[in-house]
């Protein structure tokens, strides 16, 4: 059985998608599995299975035998929702989500997994948060806080006040994974995630999780072993996630909103909980455990 992986190249989160399920089909099903980018397809690129990430090309369905649609429902528009008919499966991350495509019969639910980037290095008690070029992260309410926090903006996205640490400069994985392990506290105070890698791979080092309480984290992680943050549903249109769907361009997109104030006392008054050594042992048993539900559900095709 051959497999092309396809989505659109946004330098971040859906092209580590399309890579990880790339591995998991080469590494447990078939050697025969590629990643195309949408907008460079040719002629000859067809396979038996076609595996779209967050969007897709009505045109090029037929190029494949059967289709399957993994979503980023925060980032579904009317277009993606009203042709979620024209797939064999349509894959969401998260039951919650898939209580939010109850309608649609097709839709399952199938946990992701995310890279290991574990090092056996010094840890230091440094704040980081990784805004990325997204605009769920809820940096808005990072760039509030007093405490001095790294943050990482490879694309200058943000005027954070003096006291932080701006890294601009993009990273490499290696350099990266330098700075995932040496701080010890991690803000993952995101508005939404279908997902969330930088959770993930923050866990996979073992070290402290504060983050919001959404549904991706909550199903997936051990309150004992990360802190939550509670949320609750609401629109801000002073953060850009909620103002880019002011007009409703997003129907099922949803925001989890930290009290300023909330997230504040957990910083100043830091407690650790849990130990390194748990977290990566969460951390791999989630991901062991997913890996496993993807290659079944390949298989079975």
């Amino acid at each position: 059985m051959t497999f092309t992986v396809l989505t659109y190249n946004n330098f971040v989160g859906i092209v580590t998608d399309a890579y990880l399920i790339k591995n998991i089909i080469h590494n447990n099903i078939s050697q025969n599995v590629d990643v195309k980018f949408i907008d460079q397809l040719q002629d000859d690129d067809v396979a038996d299975v076609g595996i779209w990430i967050q969007n897709f090309n009505i045109e090029q369905l037929n190029r494949f035998k059967k289709n399957i649609f993994f979503i980023n429902e925060e980032w579904s528009g009317n277009h993606e929702l009203n042709n979620l008919h024209l797939f064999d499966y349509v894959v969401c991350k998260t039951n919650y989500a898939k209580n939010l495509l109850q309608n649609y019969k097709n839709v399952i639910c199938l946990p992701f997994i995310s890279r290991n980037y574990y090092l056996d290095i010094n840890r230091e008690h440094k704040y980081l948060h990784f805004a990325g070029r997204s605009i769920q992260k809820n940096t808005e309410l990072i760039l509030k806080q007093s405490h001095q926090i790294t943050l990482i903006d490879p694309y200058s996205l943000h005027s954070p006040p003096n006291h932080f640490v701006h890294i601009k400069k993009y990273q490499t994985q290696e350099e990266l994974q330098v700075i995932l392990n040496t701080h010890n506290i991690h803000l993952c105070t995101s508005l939404y995630e279908s997902w969330g890698h930088y959770l993930y791979e923050g866990l996979s080092t073992g070290n402290e999780i504060i983050c919001s309480d959404i549904p991706t984290f909550t199903e997936n992680l051990d309150p004992d072993l990360v802190q939550f943050v509670p949320t609750k549903i609401n629109l801000d249109y002073t953060y850009s996630f909620d103002k880019q769907n002011q007009n409703g361009g997003f129907p099922i997109r949803q925001s989890f909103h930290i009290e300023q104030q909330h997230l504040k006392d957990i910083i100043d008054n830091f407690k650790p909980i849990g130990k390194n050594e748990e977290r990566r042992k969460l951390f791999k048993n989630i991901i062991n455990k997913n890996s496993d539900k993807l290659v079944e559900f390949f298989k079975n095709l």
